[in-house]
């Protein structure tokens, strides 16, 4: 019951689910484990050889009073010592490449986890999950996999007790029964502490990160002493959740010390009285106590180790439950290159996971090489639109199609290579700039530059300090908004992609920028490049062949742009009551 607590479940064969990749990898590594477990095998029958070593010492060496035997004795026992050494040492390179094995084996996956996870809730700092790994794989790396193993000879240890004294074997048995005892009862009296530690520890870096990514807004507002106040009661929650859970434990850890030196001092002591009393040889004296250490050293190491054990089970409970939550991508057929046909069948979207609705039967098509303008009042759900369009998120009802292909049925990644996307919020990535416009991708100088040059920003590029080698990021310089948009705005038209969703591309940008920014959407179209465009300023609708308008949950509006235009300023009569009717022009 104790070692089932200890080992993951999924190392047991225990799990009944699909596995997650934390758990594949795990199942992958049996088989390294098992030469794991097979080396502490080894060392462990080896301990045997102290002991052994002492009782003849003793016994023959010491009443026989011959060199030649004593010479002999140690000679085989610095061998086999020497064996055990060599073996630990294997053991121990053979657990790091296993660990790292593991971190190549998993962390790609997890950080696709914590993106896709990202995209539904994205206040729940899951970059957590990182440290999580290294959590886990650390400890059953550095601990955990030999002391389970170690532990399973402890009966082996109690029967050679046994074979030198019932009496011994008994008083050894009861100290280890005592010992794993204070086990489970440190588990249950740490364990709600150190869970609520846990969680505020990783409130309290979500306060830490946002107040970094909003210091300026911090800064300027004298938000500054309020932030670090939110950030200290996180912080101080998590040390008072961790006293509180050493509080609770302190009592059984005590206990276990003194029992374990108690219990050696009893076998010792028990060991002379029965040496005394002729059942057992002098040199038994010393062989017991030294396979009562050998017995209950790694019962005393589990507890030693009982938090570190404990912040594992922990980490290995929150990637398991991020892998599940963001769903296993079963492989997809690789789609060709789609024209950019797009259609949108009675969809409905809420916001992220939530259950607000946002729009409901939003229904239009377009095909290749148009391009469309979303309008609409602020909060008419403009944005919540572009971002499904590109497969952010996924409709509550209803169908998003690429060349009447279900998004869907695309893996992000292939679809991403054919998609532009500039978001509301433009935050550019630390690397070069050449870096971020070709996405990260192999390098490709002439794609970088003709995206540059296709939106209007290569010569703004050329004037920054290194050109396209300017680095950008913490360690690089900063940019102003209108620069970082339409660098953003160069990424998105990396690689002439099938279809392009700007979203607000005009906000931050000058004369001259939105200007760059119209050829370059009349450069897409010839390219046959499928538009789609959310603004809020009139100037840019010239460029536009449709337009579809939102207002009130839906789409009000949606046809050829004169056509939309047209309705949009036909005056209305609206009678009012007791009056003549009034000519009123919708806006």
């Amino acid at each position: 019951m104790l070692l089932s607590s200890w080992l993951p479940h999924h190392l047991l064969g225990t799990t009944a689910s699909k596995p997650t990749p934390l758990e594949q990898a795990i199942r992958k590594a049996r088989p390294a484990i098992g030469y794991v477990a097979l080396f502490t095998s080894v060392t462990s029958v080896l301990g045997f050889v102290t002991p052994i070593y002492m009782m003849n010492v003793y016994d023959r060496v010491l009443s026989s009073r011959s060199v030649d035997t004593l010479l002999a004795l140690s000679l085989i026992a610095a061998f086999l010592l020497l064996i055990a050494a060599v073996i630990r040492f294997i053991r121990t390179a053979m657990l790091k490449r296993l660990g790292a094995w593991c971190d190549e084996e998993v962390a790609p996956q997890l950080f696709s986890a914590i993106q896709t996870a990202a995209l539904t809730s994205p206040n729940r700092g899951e970059v957590q999950a990182l440290r999580d790994l290294d959590t886990f794989r650390e400890f059953w790396v550095n601990h955990g996999l030999v002391t389970v193993f170690s532990a399973m000879y402890t009966p082996i240890f109690l029967v050679a007790l046994f074979v030198l004294s019932p009496y011994l074997g008994i008083l050894a048995l009861v100290a280890v029964a005592i010992i794993a005892v204070l086990a489970v009862l440190i588990e249950k009296a740490m364990w709600p502490g150190l869970k609520k530690a846990s969680e505020a520890n990783i409130r309290a870096s979500t306060h830490a990160r946002m107040a970094m990514r909003n210091v300026e807004s911090v800064h300027a507002m004298g938000m500054r002493n309020a932030m670090a106040d939110a950030w200290h009661e996180e912080h101080r929650a998590a040390l008072a959740w961790n006293a509180y859970a050493a509080e609770r434990a302190a009592p059984y850890t005590t206990a276990s010390t003194f029992i374990s030196a108690g219990m050696m001092i009893a076998v010792l002591g028990a060991a002379a009285f029965l040496a005394l009393e002729g059942q057992i040889s002098p040199g038994a004296i010393f062989a017991a106590n030294l396979i009562f250490r050998q017995a209950t050293g790694p019962l005393r190491s589990l507890i030693q180790q009982w938090k570190g054990f404990l912040g594992s089970r922990l980490a290995y409970g929150r990637l398991q439950t991020l892998f599940r939550e963001a769903g296993m991508q079963a492989e997809r057929v690789v789609l060709p290159r789609p024209e950019g046909a797009l259609s949108v069948e009675n969809a409905t979207l809420s916001i992220y996971d939530s259950k607000q609705i946002v729009l409901r039967n939003v229904d239009f098509a377009i095909e290749p090489g148009d391009v469309l303008g979303i309008i609409g009042p602020s909060g008419a759900g403009k944005s919540t639109l572009s971002r499904a369009l590109v497969g952010l998120i996924r409709p509550t009802l209803g169908t998003i199609r690429i060349d009447g292909a279900d998004l869907e049925h695309w893996a992000p990644d292939e679809l991403g290579r054919y998609v532009g996307y500039l978001p509301q919020n433009v935050e550019l990535l630390a690397g070069t700039v050449a870096e971020n416009v070709r996405r990260f991708r192999p390098r490709d100088d002439a794609g970088v530059i003709e995206a540059a040059k296709l939106v209007g920003v290569h010569d703004l590029i050329q004037s920054l300090p290194a050109g396209y080698n300017t680095r950008l990021g913490e360690d690089g310089i900063g940019l102003s908004g209108g620069q970082r948009q339409r660098i953003a705005l160069a990424r998105a038209a990396y690689g002439r992609p099938s279809y392009v969703v700007l979203d607000e591309p005009n906000s931050n940008l000058d004369a001259a920028g939105e200007a760059a920014l119209t050829r370059a959407i009349l450069t897409l179209k010839e390219a046959g490049t499928t538009v789609v465009l959310v603004t809020h300023k009139a100037q840019i609708l010239s460029c536009v062949d449709k337009i579809a308008v939102l207002g009130n949950g839906t789409l009000m509006h949606f046809g050829l742009r004169d056509d939309v235009l047209k309705r949009l300023s036909t005056p209305k009569i609206v009678p009012i009551k007791g009056q003549q009717p009034e000519l009123l022009a919708r806006r």
